[in-house]
C-alpha cells in the first residue's frame, strides 16, 4: 500500500513539474495553484521517504552514488527552499493573505532562476532512481518464474 503511494506521489511530481513549466501557456493563477499544490505534494514526498533521507545521508560516504545522491537531494532541496521563499513574494493569487510587501523584483529573479535549477536537479534526482527501479525490473526478469510481458518491460527499460 505505502509503495503504491510512494509511486503514484512520484508519477503526480513528474505531471506537475512538467505543467509548472510552460508558465505562459498554463497563465500565472493556474501556474500559482500547481505550485502550492506542488509544495504539498513535495512535504509528502519528504515524509513518506524520511527514513531513507535519513539512512542515505548516514552512509553517504559508502559509494560514489551514495554520495552523487546525497549531493543531487541536497541541490534540489537548496533550489525547491529557494522557490519555497520566493513563491509567495511574487504571489497574486495564493498567497495574497500574507502581509508581504516589497522586493517582488529581486524575488521574480530568483524564483526564475531557482526554477532553472531545480528542474536540472529533480531531472537528476529522478534518473538516479529510475535507474534503480529499471536495474530492478532486469533483476526480476532475469528470474525463471518471470511473465513474458515483465521481460518485455525489462527489456525495453534497459534500451532506452
Amino acid at each position: 500500500m505505502k509503495k503504491a503511494l510512494k509511486i503514484s506521489l512520484d508519477i503526480a511530481l513528474i505531471v506537475l513539474l512538467i505543467c509548472l513549466m510552460p508558465y505562459l501557456h498554463i497563465g500565472e493563477r493556474a501556474h500559482e495553484w500547481l505550485g502550492a499544490l506542488f509544495v504539498i505534494l513535495v512535504w509528502v514526498h519528504v515524509k513518506l521517504n524520511w527514513a531513507a533521507f535519513q539512512a542515505g545521508f548516514r552512509r553517504f560516504w559508502s559509494s560514489p552514488l551514495r554520495l552523487l545522491n546525497c549531493l543531487i537531494t541536497s541541490l534540489a532541496s537548496l533550489a525547491f527552499l529557494a522557490l519555497l521563499i520566493s513563491g509567495p513574494f511574487i504571489s497574486k493569487y495564493v498567497f495574497v493573505f500574507l502581509p508581504i510587501s516589497g522586493g517582488a523584483a529581486l524575488a521574480r529573479s530568483i524564483h526564475l532562476l531557482a526554477a532553472y535549477w531545480a528542474f536540472i536537479f529533480f531531472s537528476l534526482h529522478l534518473g538516479l532512481f529510475l535507474e534503480r527501479a529499471f536495474g530492478l525490473t532486469k533483476y526480476a526478469a532475469s528470474s525463471p518464474r518471470a511473465s513474458k510481458t515483465l521481460f518485455i518491460i525489462a527489456l525495453m527499460a534497459t534500451n532506452l
